[in-house]
């Protein structure tokens, strides 16, 4: 089973509105002995993930302008 950025945030985040059906789903593989695989960008993907989640939790509504580096990304067209 490849694992989706998506998927493991809703697992490790617990105000994600499907965490519960996605951490018990998890726990049903693990359980079930299922071979997780991902590639290298979840690693990315999750850290860009967790900033997001640090600045919502800071200064309320994500607000791109508040990272220090000066950074933005582009919304997808």
């Amino acid at each position: 089973m490849t694992l989706d950025t998506s998927f493991v945030v809703a697992c490790l985040n617990s105000a994600e509105p499907a965490h519960s059906e996605s951490l018990a789903f998890l726990r049903a593989m693990q359980g079930n002995g299922t071979t997780m695989v991902y590639n290298r960008l979840l690693e990315i993907e999750l850290v860009e993930a967790a900033f997001k989640l640090a600045i919502k939790e800071r200064f309320g509504k994500f607000v791109p302008a508040k990272r220090r580096d000066g950074r933005v990304r582009s919304r997808a067209a």
